[in-house]
This record gives structure tokens, C-alpha cells and sequence, in this order.
């Protein structure tokens, strides 16, 4: 029971509930982990201008990650979230919420940039351009399901693999029409098994396999 309590991970679990002044400093120090991260991963950086942490309108969340690409003139805005994988059902709602809620965050920031694009640009990446080709997405720690159908969401380490196998523009594109994501295999179907326990009766979500 000592072994399987694992305090160190029920510790960042409990850091991760906290919705004060300190928890936003943590949540910015493991953000900008995850920055260090990509930075590291991408083969090419001269090319490349990224912008971190950019304050916009007041009435916006501020900009995570801004990577923009000199070559292509192309633009990947980035809402991060860095936190402990799920490990209860309580866990996996609570991870959902926050996917959910980074995606409401990147089409706000989105709505406003294609409608005000050349100071957006600006104040974003010091440039001045009003031709940019926008691409959003949330990049998780670790990634899981999400109501939201607008903004793809990509786990960390799907984002640093595809950095050394592909291009810049490539990787703006396969985000876009969400070409990382693991699809389901033919041949299944989803159902419900069901399962009587004392005088209960429960319908467990199943895969069935022809």
C-alpha cells in the first residue's frame, strides 16, 4: 500500500488543483520547460522566429507560443498545457476541462488575429506583414480527448517526432487537418457490455473485434 500510494505523483496532482499565484509561476516554469523542449527538437531554427508569452488585448488570454516560419510565411499560434497524466476517472474529466478549455482559448486568439492580422503580427512577432497563413493548436503534456472539433490538440511528444522527420510547412499542414492522430482500426465496432453486480446493473463501454 506504501509503494502504490506514490506520494511524489498524488504531490503534483495536488499542485495541479491550485488556482493561485503560485500555481500560475509553476504552470509558467513547466510551460517554459516545454518551450525549451521544442525549441531543442527543431533541426532548423534560423529559419524560424518564436515568440513566447506574448500579452495581447486585455480581453484575451495571452499567445503561449508563436513559431513563424521566414521561408513560407506561415504562422503556428500554440496554447500549451503541461500537467500529470490522468490516473482516476475524477483525473480525466478534470484533464478534459482544461483541453477543452486551452481550445475556447485558441479560438478567441484566432477570431481576433484573422480579423486584425497586421497588428497582430506585429505585436506578436515584431514583423509587419498582413499575409500571414495562421495554423492553431493546443499542445498538451500529456494529450487527451477533447470535445472541441475546431482545434487539433497534439501531445508533446508526437510534436518533437514529427520535428525530425518533417518540415516546418508540413508539420503547419499535418496539424491543420490532424494527420498525427492514431485512427481506429478496421474492423471494430463500439458498443456496451453489460455487467449485473448485486441488485445494480452497469453498461461498460466496450470495442468489439469481428
Amino acid at each position: 500500500m506504501f509503494i502504490a500510494s506514490n506520494p511524489e505523483r498524488n504531490l503534483l496532482s495536488l499542485v495541479n488543483s491550485r488556482k493561485d499565484y503560485e500555481h500560475s509561476k509553476e504552470v509558467n516554469d513547466l510551460e517554459n520547460l516545454m518551450i525549451s523542449e521544442i525549441k531543442t527538437a527543431i533541426p532548423n531554427i534560423e529559419n524560424l522566429i518564436l515568440a513566447k508569452h506574448r500579452h495581447l488585448e486585455n480581453f484575451l488570454p495571452d499567445l503561449d507560443l508563436g513559431i513563424y516560419d521566414k521561408k513560407t510565411n506561415t504562422a503556428l499560434l500554440c496554447e500549451l498545457k503541461w500537467f500529470t497524466a490522468a490516473d482516476s476517472t475524477k483525473e480525466v474529466y478534470a484533464r478534459e476541462d482544461e483541453i477543452t478549455h486551452g481550445c475556447n482559448q485558441m479560438e478567441s486568439i484566432m477570431s481576433y488575429a484573422m480579423c486584425n492580422k497586421k497588428s497582430f503580427i506585429k505585436k506578436v512577432f515584431d514583423l509587419d506583414e498582413d499575409d500571414v497563413e495562421l495554423f492553431c493548436c493546443v499542445i498538451a503534456k500529456h494529450n487527451i480527448r477533447t470535445k472541441n472539433n475546431h482545434v487539433p490538440v497534439i501531445n508533446l511528444k508526437t510534436l518533437i517526432d514529427l520535428f525530425s522527420s518533417q518540415s516546418i510547412i508540413n508539420i503547419f499542414h499535418i496539424i491543420r487537418n490532424r494527420e498525427f492522430e492514431t485512427h481506429s482500426p478496421t474492423g471494430i465496432s463500439f458498443t456496451h457490455k453489460t455487467v449485473k453486480y448485486g441488485d445494480y446493473i452497469f453498461k461498460i463501454p466496450a470495442i468489439c473485434f469481428e
